[in-house]
């Protein structure tokens, strides 16, 4: 099917694929393993799904060169495996493996979405693809595989156990320079220090789950978010380079407009460990020095894979004056940097609406801010039924969606965590942090209570369990909350 047309390229998506032929050469940068980096001389740019978002293993397709496809003339020896990966995926869309740039995704093609951003004489288009339910990452998170020559190992990742035993080995190291510690010198040991905010993470990232290697995003379920990206006019190497960050600074931001929780810690997520990304933009056409031909384009004959309407015709010859020329210039203070980082902003937000069903208004619940701190809907049940009676708890039970849902406990709950947040940054140093995070969470009681009145009341009920991790108060305002409602 043909999705769209422009004088720079065909946009198509057929099945599995979806891939862009270019009509005239462009410069090209991309993340492709294969016929990736910055390239002049690509005729297609791709996105397919390669398997399903969970439990499908397609790695073991491998394909023999096709003895009809020649380079320099002579049949390509045997492939080695992503060659081979890249070789049948673009048979299958019947797209030159040679002249391809091709990304794969978990994600489904029939969720793509195509933004577009104007200003005068630029456009930007962004098509993307994105999932981010088993995936997603944050910057510097703890990595879950090492890269060597034979292939990627996967990496241990710390225990709790760890943690603490390496705790006091520096302690003792410590104490054996006569270096001062909390505990040496008296501190108060209930006091909320920066260590105790990290160890705040044990919900998402700690205890023996995360003591084992981390599984492959193949084997788990990848969410990948994938950009084609087309501006319409030539560009600069390094001008393509700029765009590349700030289409990453714009796929980022849409993540943590919906505040989307990192899988690999307790942070917010600014994409997927596997996310992928092309920029194209035209070379640009001016007369040459002789005036017999265009810069860009062979002078002998017409490109090979041009269609043969174009063979037959004779370049188009525009005055000088209305020549094209190369933009330089793709930062946030640029026209062409707003452009990129508003049309991926959209173009991603709407695609995870597709694909995971994840809008702004879904995201309004105290699990949505909380869940990543270890509050999720099943510490809610727990945390009901160890506090209340049998009944109340299950009506607590059946009626959690709408309570995690009411806007103004999940106004409260994202106040919570943005102190979390903000204490484990050193925004806010520890002892503000601790007295912050219980008077919040009696905020929190009392909107579920529908009783803010009651703050006072809620807040001296909650002070003794000042030492839980966040999240377990939170849960624990929650249903302390839930049963002043209704006595």
């Amino acid at each position: 099917m043909l999705l769209r047309e422009t004088n720079r390229y065909r946009l198509h998506r057929q099945g599995r694929y979806l891939w862009a032929a270019f009509k005239r050469p462009h410069r090209v940068l991309s993340t492709c393993k294969v016929n990736g980096g910055l390239r002049e001389d690509l005729t297609h740019v791709a996105n397919h799904q390669s398997c399903e978002g969970v439990a499908h293993d397609r790695r073991d397709r491998r394909a023999e060169p096709d003895p009809h496809e020649k380079r320099d003339g002579h049949t390509p020896a045997p492939l080695p495996a992503l060659d081979a990966f890249h070789l049948q995926a673009c048979r299958e869309a019947g797209l030159p493996p040679t002249t391809t740039a091709l990304m794969s995704t978990a994600a489904n093609m029939q969720c793509a979405v195509l933004a577009q951003a104007e200003h005068e004489e630029l456009c930007v288009s962004v098509v993307a693809t994105a999932g981010v339910l088993g995936n997603a990452t944050r910057a510097g998170d703890p990595a879950g595989w090492h890269e060597q020559r034979e292939g990627s190992r996967p990496l241990r990742r710390p225990s709790a156990a760890d943690a603490h035993a390496k705790a006091g080995t520096d302690a003792n190291a410590a104490a054996g320079t006569g270096t001062e510690t909390a505990a040496a010198s008296g501190a108060d040991s209930q006091g909320l220090t920066m260590e105790d905010l990290t160890a705040m993470e044990d919900f998402s990232t700690a205890g023996p789950a995360r003591a084992q290697p981390w599984p492959s995003p193949d084997e788990t379920g990848a969410g990948t978010i994938v950009l084609l990206v087309f501006i319409n006019q030539p560009c600069t190497p390094a001008c393509l380079t700029r765009a590349a960050t700030v289409v990453t600074e714009g796929k980022s931001t849409a993540l943590l407009d919906l505040r989307m929780p990192s899988l690999q810690s307790a942070g917010l997520a600014t994409g997927t460990g596997t996310d992928q990304l092309v920029l194209a933009a035209p070379l640009v056409r001016s007369l040459a020095p002789s005036g017999d031909a265009e810069q860009g384009w062979p002078r002998q004959s017409a490109p090979r894979w041009a269609p043969d309407t174009e063979r037959q015709r004779e370049p188009r010859r525009e005055p000088r004056q209305a020549q094209e020329w190369e933009r330089h210039w793709a930062g946030g203070h640029n026209s062409l940097g707003e452009l990129l980082g508003r049309a991926t902003h959209a173009a991603v937000t709407r695609c995870l609406l597709l694909q995971n069903g994840v809008c702004a208004e879904l995201r309004r619940s105290i699990c949505g801010a909380l869940a990543r701190h270890g509050c999720d809907e099943t510490a809610l049940r727990v945390q009901a039924r160890a506090e209340l009676a049998a009944p109340e708890a299950e009506l607590f039970a059946r009626n959690l969606t709408a309570l995690i849902h009411d806007p103004q406990s999940a106004a409260t709950a994202y106040a919570l965590a943005e102190i979390i947040d903000l204490a484990r940054a050193g925004v806010l140093h520890a002892e503000i942090a601790r007295e912050a995070l219980i008077n919040q969470a009696a905020l929190l009681a009392a909107a579920v209570a529908v009783a803010p009145e009651q703050f006072a009341s809620l807040r001296e009920a909650l002070l003794p369990h000042r030492d839980l991790t966040p999240g377990a108060l939170a849960a624990r305002a929650v249903a302390l909350g839930f049963a002043r409602k209704w006595t």
